[in-house]
């Protein structure tokens, strides 16, 4: 499966990480600066290390806002809905990739993992009951095998999440 499908990024490691570059950026810059306006007979302002140190302070709330879910980045995480709409809509280009793709069972088989895999540790927090039910479901291996056992349980797989995302609502 292309990495960019199931592998997001977590937006809130990425938004406190762009902090951290914001502190290791402007905080060495204001004390540069601080140390040539303060030198005798310098042509430079006093101003910038003010403005430097407060876009300091904004990237050092940037690393930890996310983290501890702070203001603004309360919404960086997904609805509940939105969650399992994701991991249906992720687990239906996998089975048409599985179906409309020339893969081989190895293939089949990794590709199916990996959803379930990226799938149960997104569950895992939010729906605890979902995310068990989610790993024990399987296809039926006494009459199928090889692909059609794979999509079979992905179909198995994907209805448990439909019917968790019915008990939400709509």
């Amino acid at each position: 499966m292309d990495g960019h499908k199931l592998h997001r990024v977590n937006n809130r490691a990425a938004w406190s990480a762009a902090g951290g570059v914001v502190v290791v950026v402007s905080v060495p810059t204001a004390a540069a600066w601080a140390v040539g306006a303060s030198t005798a007979n310098s042509p430079l302002p006093g101003w910038p290390v003010y403005v430097l140190g407060f876009i300091g302070l904004c990237g050092l709330y940037v690393v930890f806002a996310p983290l501890s879910r702070l203001w603004p980045f309360r919404r960086l995480a997904l609805a509940p809905a939105e969650l399992l709409d994701e991991c249906i809509r992720l687990g239906r280009d996998v089975r048409a990739r599985i179906t409309y793709d020339d893969l081989d069972e190895w293939e089949c088989a990794r590709e199916a993992g990996t959803w379930t895999l990226e799938t149960a540790n997104r569950l895992h927090d939010g729906f605890p009951a979902s995310a068990d039910e989610f790993l024990l479901a399987s296809g039926d291996a006494n009459h199928l095998s090889g692909q059609a056992l794979v999509i079979n349980t992905l179909n198995t797989k994907m209805a448990v999440l439909k019917e968790a995302r019915q008990r939400l609502g709509a």
